[in-house]
């Protein structure tokens, strides 16, 4: 949820920072938690999708998603969701992090693919799918990763169980 007026995000995030100092409930095994190595927003981190509400240029309250994302102690990965496909800030912020609005990236010894449901702007929000390019792009990055031995994970808005769009069920 984004809102010009919203502070509660911020303690959320400082609530994730503190996460490796805690301990783990004894009903999931207990322990100190580990390091954490990166987070991933798989979208509507904005609400229009404007460039005001990705980074609004005035970080003291981290009311805009850059500012929150500053805050995090560890890397974030970013997905489109539909909200922040509509007016193209979000879409231009993340691909100047990661190059592309879909991207992948190896953490440790784990290949992550952000894929984009929502390439093409607001037009494809209210039937998320992928285009050709971007399944070839996947085609070739998938083909990179080391069959059998390398985890991948790919993470999305929408979950590609919908009966929407073309390729869901393929």
């Amino acid at each position: 949820s984004w809102d010009f007026n919203s502070t509660f995000r911020r303690p959320i995030v400082e609530s994730m920072n503190a996460m490796p100092d805690r301990e783990w409930p004894a009903k999931v095994g207990g322990g100190k938690v580990g390091p954490v190595d990166f987070a991933i927003a798989t979208g509507d981190i904005t609400d229009h999708g404007t460039e005001t509400e990705w980074d609004d240029k005035d970080d003291w309250l981290g009311d805009d998603y850059l500012s929150l994302r500053k805050f995090l102690k560890f890397p974030g990965l970013e997905a489109m969701g539909n909200h922040d496909c509509h007016k193209g800030g979000a879409a231009a912020g993340i691909k100047k992090l990661h190059g592309n609005t879909y991207y992948s990236a190896d953490k440790g010894d784990v290949h992550l693919v952000a894929m984009d449901q929502y390439v093409g702007g607001s037009r494809m929000a209210a039937a998320p799918d992928f285009n050709d390019k971007q399944l070839d792009w996947l085609e070739k990055d998938l083909k990179k990763v080391a069959k059998g031995t390398t985890p991948v994970v790919c993470f999305m808005h929408s979950p590609p169980v919908r009966e929407m769009g073309r390729h869901w069920t393929t």
